[in-house]
């Protein structure tokens, strides 16, 4: 089984069963102790990175102003510790993985209409992962995903 947050990347393979399963958005985070001003430098996933390609959409349809120096990360998770470790003034992160480190803070949610909708997509591979496959539907998992800061699919 495998979880994408970027559908194209599942198209490539052949699978057994596919779904969508939670969405998630994006936010701006700067440190805890950041001043409230402009960034100076910007985090973002680099191209293969479907945050990166999100946060790129947002930035265009915001009117979000780039910052002279972008620092790139090979995942999420990368783009958010360039901001932790200070290597970065801000970065365009999912607001799960926001939630991951408490030396960050949101300034800002995109709206819903600056990107596509993040749909996490969920694939089987093998029967033999017929059991997390469906156990992603099991209300206390969906439960647990929406306490994180996912949002189940309408």
């Amino acid at each position: 089984m495998f979880l994408s947050a970027d559908a194209e990347w599942v198209e490539m393979f052949r699978v057994m069963d596919r779904r969508d399963w939670l969405e998630n958005r994006l936010a701006l985070v700067v440190r805890r102790d950041a001043p409230d001003r402009e960034p100076e430098s910007l985090a973002l996933g680099g191209e293969g990175v479907p945050a990166g390609k999100y946060a790129r959409i947002a930035l265009e349809r915001s009117g979000m102003q780039v910052p002279s120096r972008v620092v790139y990360g090979a995942s999420v998770r990368d783009v958010l510790s360039k901001v932790v470790a200070g290597a970065a003034d801000a970065a365009i992160v999912y607001v799960t993985d926001a939630a991951l480190a408490p030396e960050v803070r949101i300034a800002r949610v995109f709206s819903e209409d600056a990107h596509p909708p993040i749909v996490y997509v969920a694939v089987l591979f093998t029967s033999g992962g017929r059991g997390y496959f469906e156990a992603l539907r099991d209300p206390a998992t969906l439960e647990s995903a929406e306490r994180r800061g996912f949002r189940r699919r309408p």
